[in-house]
Order: C-alpha cells, then sequence, then structure tokens
C-alpha cells in the first residue's frame, strides 16, 4: 500500500481535517494526517481528546474499504484496535480492548479510535479512523475512565516518530488481512483481548445501573451481555449501554 502522511503542527482535529482533504480530492486511500496539537480534538459523541501538544501521537487514517459491507464495518474497528494493541505489546505493554472504542492498560485509557465512516449504497466509501495513543504525557484531567500513557506505564520517554511509524505498519498490514477476508482470524484475537469478556461488571443504560458478564460481541458490533434478569445474551449498541469503571 502506498503511503501518503499530510503533518501539521496544530489543527482542529484530524479528523476533521482528514475529511476536508477528501472533499477537495487531496485524498484517494492510505493517507494519514498527523498533528502535533489538536484545538478541538474528537472522541466518541460529545467528548473530546485531551493531549499535550508534541506529547502523544494524535493522527487520522483514510482508507477506502469497499469490499466492505455497511453491516460488517465493525471489522475495521476490531483491525485498528488489534493493531494498536500489537504495537503496545512491541513495547512490552500488556493491553485489552474495552468496547466499543478504548484501549487499556492496567485498567486505564491510554488509547482511544474514533472512526467515521461515509457510505454509498450499502458499501464504504471512505472510511476516516482516528487515534489517539497517549505517548509521553504524565499528567492528565480527571475522566470517567482515568487515563495513562506509555510512558507512565513503562516510566521510559518514547520516540514519537518510532511510535508512529510502526502504528502505521501494523494498521497496512492488519488492512490487508482485513481485505483477504481473514476475519474469522481477526473475530478470534479481538475476543482474546475484549476487556473483562466472560467476567461480571457493571453498567448503565442511562437509566439504571445494572450488573452483566460480557459474553461477546456480534457481526454489528453489538456487545453481548448476559444478564441475572434476562434469559439467554442480548445485543447492546454503542449509545445504548456503557460499561461502568
Amino acid at each position: 500500500m502506498r503511503r501518503k502522511v499530510f503533518r501539521y503542527q496544530q489543527i482542529d482535529s484530524t479528523n476533521s481535517e482528514a475529511s476536508r482533504l477528501i472533499n477537495e480530492g487531496k485524498i484517494t486511500g492510505n493517507t494519514f494526517v498527523v498533528s502535533d496539537s489538536q484545538a478541538n480534538g474528537k472522541g466518541r459523541g460529545s467528548h473530546a481528546w485531551n493531549s499535550e501538544r508534541g506529547m502523544n501521537l494524535l493522527m487520522s487514517w483514510v482508507i477506502q474499504p469497499a469490499f466492505l459491507s455497511v453491516g460488517a464495518q465493525f471489522q475495521l474497528s476490531k483491525t485498528v484496535s488489534l493493531a494498536i494493541t500489537n504495537l503496545l505489546e512491541t513495547f512490552d505493554l500488556s493491553s485489552s480492548i474495552k468496547w466499543p472504542n478504548d484501549i487499556l492498560c492496567s485498567g486505564r485509557k491510554v488509547a482511544g479510535i474514533l472512526i467515521e465512516n461515509r457510505i454509498a449504497g450499502e458499501q464504504l466509501q471512505h472510511s476516516i479512523v482516528g487515534i489517539g495513543l497517549n505517548i509521553n504525557q504524565r499528567d492528565f484531567p480527571d475522566f470517567q475512565t482515568p487515563a495513562t500513557s506509555m510512558c507512565l506505564e513503562t516510566n521510559t520517554e518514547f520516540s514519537l516518530s518510532v511510535v508512529e511509524s510502526s502504528l502505521m505498519d501494523l494498521l497496512e498490514a492488519g488492512y490487508r488481512e482485513l481485505e483477504q477476508r481473514f476475519t474469522k482470524s481477526i473475530d478470534s484475537r479481538y475476543l482474546q483481548r475484549l476487556y473483562m469478556l466472560n467476567k461480571t461488571c457493571e453498567f448503565s443504560d442511562g437509566k439504571s445501573v445494572f450488573k452483566g458478564t460480557i459474553r461477546g460481541v456480534d457481526e454489528k458490533g453489538q456487545l453481548l451481555v448476559e444478564t441475572p434478569k434476562q434469559k439467554g445474551v442480548f445485543g447492546y449498541g454503542f449509545h445504548e449501554i456503557s460499561m461502568v469503571i
């Protein structure tokens, strides 16, 4: 895959800039947008992404996964999550994937993923994969899910360029696997890294907090949860349920 990279010192958000570049016809596929700082970094929903200038990896990856149907789009999230956990493993960091889009080290958030898809019919026309990876930052505000960084976990400072290059390589390798339909392998490895799999934890549906046991993730990306009050396993979408940590 030929790689193109746009670099900035500061922009509003890498996802927003990637979207503008697509609109301007400057991006076809396999393009990375990287910035030292974001004035308005995006998280899922209304959440923002906090990062000190020049301390972390702030990146968006633009691809054209036309081979993926709309119904199978969560396969891309699985592929990206695995690339990040594989990256951390190369630096001797154990990590897990907290559904739907967080990467944890020691139960703390080290990375977040925000995927924005442009759809044509039943296929994905463009996917903008926003990634925030905490690398050398040591101080964080108080978040609902506590944050950490590669530096805090290892007491070692890292070269941002080395981490960036390694992650790009792993993302591209994962994409090739996805393109070649190695979905069973992707699914298996994703479940091995899924945070709290087959364990009981607390969830919120916006109205109440209840206990449930995570049994997996279905093809649509819904979290499969078994609860004491319900018979069987039920799937919950991104905006229907959240894990209480």
